[in-house]
């Protein structure tokens, strides 16, 4: 099991880095695809926090101003979630998930290994590394009791 709405949040950050000049081939998404969401303009060399903060903002806020003019968007999200990243998921090529993480579901680079999912292991700039843990600590704070 694996949930695919960190793709759509990707995409929205590559959309938004673009008007800004940002290089997008670098920006990678790490957490929920909501509050606690991560983006970096890089993962390593190049990661600059104000500039992967702004980001993370932009790609919070384009669901939510879409939404403000009354619609809910389905097309966008059904291919960069749906056909893309299923696609690739079944194909065992990486592609943005939520997979299983220590108790809780954590969005990142992953993919299907023979044992489970494999997550893409990479060098992380320390600023990124906080931003990861704090939102991972996040979400293993969440309670999930009132649902049953």
């Amino acid at each position: 099991m694996r949930g695919f709405g960190l793709g759509v949040m990707h995409a929205r950050a590559i959309f938004c880095a673009r008007p800004e000049g940002v290089h997008d081939e670098r920006i990678c998404a790490f957490g929920p695809h909501g509050k606690g969401l991560v983006v970096a303009n890089a993962p390593d060399d190049g990661y600059t926090d104000d500039l992967s903060r702004f980001l993370t903002k932009r790609a919070e806020e384009a669901n939510l101003e879409i939404r403000k003019i009354g619609y809910k968007p389905y097309i966008a999200p059904g291919i960069s979630s749906a056909a893309v990243s299923v696609l690739r998921a079944l194909r065992g090529q990486w592609h943005d998930a939520a997979v299983p993480m220590g108790g809780v579901y954590f969005g990142c680079r992953a993919r299907f290994g023979r044992n489970g999912p494999e997550v893409l292991r990479q060098p992380l700039h320390e600023q990124l590394v906080a931003r990861i843990e704090e939102s991972y600590d996040m979400l293993r704070e969440f309670d999930v009791r009132w649902a049953d």
